[in-house]
């Protein structure tokens, strides 16, 4: 009887003391918290299916409360977000754990048509990773991709407006979901008494065009709309003359 009562008081000391201890599998000198000593076998970690990077469900801190940040999972991409990969939880939201071997930026161009403006949206496919950080940046009557030389005529009116637009769209947690802004400023190649400026947080690039008065003739702009696993979508929402626009994406 003795014998039998003693079995679960040494189980509770040797449970106390290793509690407290470093942890090694098939080590007898475990160098940190966990140390598992192998040759031919890794590690793996929860393989979870994420609903959404801003959402820690279905992960749970088991002792209750917020999840804590250092978490980390393999999320099996089943669910809301389709990205593989490992993720970090950090500052609210999970982060994926990049790889020096994956590309960071993709640069890319596109063209802004009138077809572009009927169908009333422009989706970016291509990109090799998710972005999150978009830049642009157009030169008005850059109106093809291999247009080589051109000359405007001498009319005083969009055909010959100079001008230049940057912009950005970016992810961002917090609500707006997406941040963006566009700046363009304009002149005339007839003949440049003044010069027209444009800027506004509701679109990522806009290209003015303006005569040589700098008055208004228009501008083909657009607005990000969302981005996708490879690339993004793009409201069209203004069109005045097709441009081409230089894309740099950022994971």
């Amino acid at each position: 009887m003795f014998f039998k009562s003693i079995i679960p008081v040494l189980l509770l000391v040797f449970l106390f003391n290793t509690s407290e201890a470093q942890v090694g599998l098939q080590t007898n000198e475990p160098k940190g918290a966990l140390d598992i000593d192998s040759s031919d076998s890794g590690v793996l970690l929860p393989r979870i299916a994420l609903t959404s990077l801003t959402t820690a469900a279905p992960v749970t801190n088991p002792n209750g409360g917020v999840l804590v940040d250092g978490t980390m999972i393999w999320n099996t991409g089943t669910a809301g977000v389709a990205k593989t990969g490992f993720y970090l939880w950090e500052n609210n939201q999970w982060n994926l754990v990049v790889s020096e071997n994956k590309p960071q930026i993709f640069i890319g161009r596109m063209l802004i048509s009138a077809t572009d403006f009927s169908t009333g949206t422009k989706t970016i496919t291509g990109i090799p990773f998710s972005p999150r950080t978009v830049e642009f940046t157009a030169i008005s009557n850059t109106e093809t991709l291999n247009g080589g030389y051109t000359r405007s005529g001498a009319g005083n009116d969009a055909n010959n407006s100079v001008s230049y637009t940057f912009g950005y769209a970016k992810v961002i947690a917090a609500s707006p979901f997406i941040e963006q802004i566009a700046i363009a400023g304009a002149g005339s190649g007839a003949s440049i008494n003044r010069v027209g400026n444009y800027s506004s947080t509701s679109r990522c690039f806009a290209a003015q065009f303006v005569d040589q008065n700098a008055n208004n003739q228009g501008r083909t702009s657009a607005a990000m709309s969302s981005f996708t696993s490879d690339g993004f979508i793009l409201n069209i929402a203004e069109f005045t003359d097709p441009i081409v626009v230089l894309i740099k994406a950022y994971r």
